[in-house]
């Protein structure tokens, strides 16, 4: 009875589910809407350069990781339905349905058919040799091979795997005894295979050959020996024509009619399962792309698959009834994995997974401790109040509870303490509250503790509130609360996690990032670790090479020897939300818990990848108007298509959402760009543009690099502008020239204006100077005084006639001018009965004969000086004329008088005077003076010691020297 009441127990805590995980593999799927040709593809071949070739029903699709670039029959084709592909070098063979064989060399279709024979289904190249096969609906296939155009003989076929590195051919001999390979002999069958349909074969890096069947297949070894596999699922196969055996010893097969398997770990497992798609889908070729172990699927009607990053296995708990999102991950003492959900926790081990039950029904696991022969287990959501039991599981002994708790050890007697500070001790057994322990509910300070851990004598504690110290007496009967670190801001932040790696040292997740405590001094803290941002980091791993795994809630991050690997959604994971950690020892091995189910990382395969950066291609430029160029030796452009497009390539299928371009034109620094780079205006001249690329797990790829050239405009060429600086020279000087000569036109127009005006008032004598001249003639006349009446009337006729010559001229000489006042002077002096003298002072460098001036040009100074300075002043009037000789033929007239001065003598004009005579002289002078940039006349006082007075300064050039 007994017995069966503990049973009963047993059953109740630990409820076991029939059904296993279902285990899926990253893979990504390309079809129509990623630019592939078609979504019915029958082939998949990858060339030396690293492209795929798909054949598809509708063209021949070249795939670089990120674009796909299609052929129809507008571009060559035969036909657009293809069923085989092969290489040779660097030549294709297309298999056009009903059409035969063509080639494409270069890019460029061959026009001719070759082979012309119906319905292709495999072409395998070898040897410079192209081996071709098609299946029947009898229980064997046949065969024909083709050297230089002509069919060599026909055979039974072993439709012989394909893969990137081994597309060799296989046949039977005619009784099926020997196996040939490419032509050649190459092994012994044994006796028990030689009456069994065989059809699919593949070899293995070991040497066993693994060959479909029907139903079943066999893997037969170098000795001869064979052993036969089969399952109710290989059962249902009728034809296993395609078969291959990856790395990682996993098999994958499928039959004639499309429906296909791999085995891992011993279960075969639906492929179409793997891909989420129906079963009906038919599987219409396998390739293993050998260079990364990657698995490519070719369907019917759903496009390309690829089976990625093989060191990574993803698990699904959803069709089982139980959350997907993993809270919390451990191992047990049989390195069983447990893992929390929003229903508990469950252990999974054997391809089964079970439920952890506890009494009182707790849920959401959360934390996951093992230490001292006990599991703890940490919940999230009580329905009974309690806070802590104890139950068995496996022999093993579990805590749970409903919070974070700490086990002390005092006088042999174990307590636990919570988040809350309550203590528990066991009371026979049942778990009560203790006051024994030295904590009191006070200590807590308002804080939420989140996570604890105990080493030796202290506990560290992680709040909402920040990283604090409990450190605790040897004889457990004092507690000393310790902050020591109030100036951190990861460390004063909410704690998410502590941890502790190998080495002793204390790893501190917080909402601000990490802290790292060697001896409880920080080593290191902030939210960028390594160059890597660490912002919502939230659990914590260190594998045996005390690696740090980070999971955040943007993907796990792994840091090895400086170099950080990124994993998420992107490149094999469920989920980037990352929530637990833990690692498997034993088998070297990450487990990730994810917001939608687990993932796990083979170390040792993983490690073994060479993470290569993507192979970078630029594939050729575009210019505004959508013409493609070649990338050539030398690529020029007109300056008219400096908006340039560079099309980028990158070989990523494993991530290629994580690729980032960058360019640099002409060594300016890097900028980031993706697959296509525009250029708007590009400044003329020769340019070099660099390129490289680089994935979220690898460096930087080598640069690749074109030299490119704008041409100048024709407006930048040197001939262009010796041309335009010719004409606008020429322009100028004619601008100018015909600026000049309009100024020469206005200044010979109002010089002549000047002129006759000058000749019109020269040819007028002052008519109070004729009229005062003829009075004083009257005057000598009626005195009777004969002698001065001839003198006068004949100075008088002399300076009337002088007067009516010079006014048909426009200059006369120097001499002219002097013998002209001198007569004045002379007359007015008479007249004026010597009221004053006059001083006519000539330098004798001057030639007076050859200096020309216009006529009467001094006269009206001296007039002006005589008639409004001397005749109002009270003393004897004096007269001064100098003339001389300057620099650059600059002739200097001074004239002085000792009147009243030009202040004076404005006073005494009336206020509508005006001398015609002054202003048509000060309108010559400046005429004269704008040709010939000299000073105009000035005006001054007498300024010399005892003198008063006036004078006048005429500077003008002398340019009509004979």
């Amino acid at each position: 009875m007994k017995i069966k009441i503990l049973c009963f127990f047993i059953l109740l805590i630990c409820f076991r589910l029939s059904k296993a995980q279902e285990i899926s593999l990253p893979f990504r799927n390309f079809g129509t809407d990623e630019g592939l040709s078609s979504s019915d593809v029958y082939e998949i071949i990858k060339d030396k350069k690293g492209y795929l070739w798909l054949a598809t029903d509708n063209g021949l699709s070249r795939f670089d990781g990120i674009h796909f670039k299609n052929y129809y029959t507008e571009d060559g084709l035969a036909s657009n339905s293809l069923t085989a592909l092969g290489f040779i070098n660097d030549t294709l063979y297309v298999s056009c349905y009903r059409k035969g064989i063509q080639r494409m060399i270069n890019g460029i279709f061959d026009k001719n058919i070759h082979f012309n024979l119906d319905r292709i289904s495999f072409i395998r190249t070898a040897n410079s040799s192209i081996y071709m096969f098609k299946q029947t609906t009898s229980d064997m296939g046949m065969s024909a091979v083709y050297i230089n155009s002509e069919i060599v003989k026909g055979g039974n076929v072993l439709y012989s795997s394909n893969k990137s590195t081994k597309r060799d051919y296989f046949e039977l001999n005619s009784n099926f005894s020997e196996i040939f390979r490419n032509g050649k002999f190459y092994r012994k069958l044994p006796k028990a295979l030689h009456k069994e349909y065989l059809f699919g074969i593949d070899e293995s890096s070991d040497g066993r050959l693994f060959i479909g069947s029907s139903g079943k297949y066999f893997i037969v070894n170098r000795d001869g020996s064979f052993k036969t596999v089969t399952s109710p699922e290989i059962s249902t196969l009728k034809k296993i024509d395609i078969i291959l055996n990856d790395h990682k010893n996993r098999v994958w097969y499928r039959d004639l009619y499309g429906k296909a398997f791999v085995e891992i770990n011993g279960k075969s497992i639906l492929i179409n399962k793997l891909l989420n798609i129906d079963e009906g889908v038919a599987i219409r070729n396998i390739f293993l792309d050998e260079s990364n172990n990657n698995i490519w699927i070719a369907t019917g009607g759903k496009g390309i698959f690829c089976f990625y990053n093989d060191y990574l296995e993803n698990y699904s708990f959803s069709k089982n009834g139980i959350s997907n999102k993993i809270s919390a991950l451990g191992f047990d003492f049989q390195n069983k994995l447990l893992f929390g959900t929003q229903e508990g926790f469950y252990s999974q081990s054997d391809n089964k997974i079970e439920k952890i039950s506890n009494q009182n029904k707790w849920l959401v696991g959360q934390k996951i401790h093992i230490f001292d022969n006990t599991i703890f287990l940490d919940y999230g959501y009580n329905t009974l109040g309690h806070f802590i039991d104890e139950t068995v599981w496996n022999n093993k002994k579990i805590i749970n509870s409903f919070s974070p708790i700490v086990k002390i050890i005092k006088n042999n007697k174990t307590y636990y303490f919570n988040r809350n500070y309550f203590v528990f001790e066991k009371s026979k057994k049942n778990w009560v509250q203790s006051n024994d322990l030295p904590l009191k509910k006070e200590m807590l300070n308002r804080r939420s503790v989140f996570t604890y851990l105990h080493r030796n004598d202290t506990t560290f504690v992680g709040s909402n509130k920040g990283f604090y110290f409990l450190i605790w007496s040897k004889d457990k009967n004092e507690v000393k609360e310790v902050i020591p670190y109030n100036n951190s801001d990861v460390l004063s932040s909410s704690i998410i996690e502590i941890k502790a790696d190998d080495r002793g040292r204390i790893y501190v997740l917080s909402e601000k990032g990490l802290a790292i405590l060697n001896n409880n001094k920080i080593e290191f803290e902030g939210n960028n670790y390594l160059g890597c941002d660490i912002i919502g980091v939230n659990s914590i791993a260190f594998d045996n090479q005390n690696r740090i795994w980070l999971g955040t809630k943007r993907g796990l991050l792994v840091f090895e020897k400086q170099r950080v690997y990124l994993f998420n959604d992107k490149n094999g994971l469920n989920s980037s939300e990352i929530n637990a950690l833990a690692y498997d020892k034993i088998n070297n091995q990450i487990w990730v818990g994810t917001n939608d189910g687990l993932s796990k990382i083979n170390i040792n395969d993983f490690l073994n990848v060479k993470i290569l950066p993507p192979k970078l291609k630029i594939l050729g430029v575009s210019n505004i108007f959508g013409e493609n160029h070649l990338i050539k030796q030398e690529n020029t452009f007109p300056f008219d298509e400096n908006y340039l497009k560079f099309h980028l390539s990158a070989g990523d299928f494993e991530s290629p959402e994580t690729i980032q371009f960058q360019y640099s034109l002409d060594g300016n620094g890097w900028a980031k760009t993706d697959s296509t780079l525009i250029l708007p205006a590009v400044s003329f001249g020769k340019h070099t543009i660099y390129f490289r690329v680089k994935n979220d797990n690898s460096g930087w790829s080598e640069n690749q690099n074109m030299t490119f050239e704008i041409e100048p405009p024709f407006y930048l060429n040197w001939f262009f502008w010796l041309v335009m600086s010719l004409f606008f020279i020429g322009l100028i000087y004619f601008i100018l020239n015909q600026n000049r000569r309009k100024q020469l036109r206005k200044m010979q127009l109002k010089r002549q204006i000047l002129d006759l005006k000058q000749q019109s008032m020269a040819s007028m004598m002052n008519p109070h100077f004729i009229f005062n001249a003829l009075n004083s003639i009257q005057y000598y006349i009626n005195s009777n005084n004969l002698v001065l009446v001839n003198e006068y009337l004949s100075k008088f006729g002399k300076l009337i006639r002088m007067n009516l010559e010079s006014s048909f001229n426009n200059s006369i000489s120097l001499k002219s001018e002097l013998t002209f006042l001198e007569l004045y002077l002379s007359l007015e002096k008479l007249r004026f009965n010597d009221k004053f003298e006059y001083i006519i002072n000539v330098s004798s460098e001057l030639n007076v004969e050859k200096i020309l001036l216009p006529p009467m040009f001094i006269q009206p100074f001296i007039e002006n000086a005589l008639i409004h300075g001397i005749l109002p002043s009270e003393r004897k009037g004096e007269i001064i004329l100098t003339i001389n000789q300057k620099e650059n033929f600059i002739l200097e007239i001074i004239i002085e008088d000792n009147g009243i001065g030009f202040e004076a003598s404005s006073k005494l004009k009336k206020e509508t005077h005006t001398s015609r005579s002054m202003e048509i002289i000060k309108q010559r002078i400046e005429s004269m003076n704008d040709e010939n940039k000299v000073n105009l006349i000035i005006f001054e006082e007498n300024l010399a010691k005892g003198k008063t007075g006036s004078k006048v300064i005429i500077n003008i050039k002398n340019l009509k020297v004979e």
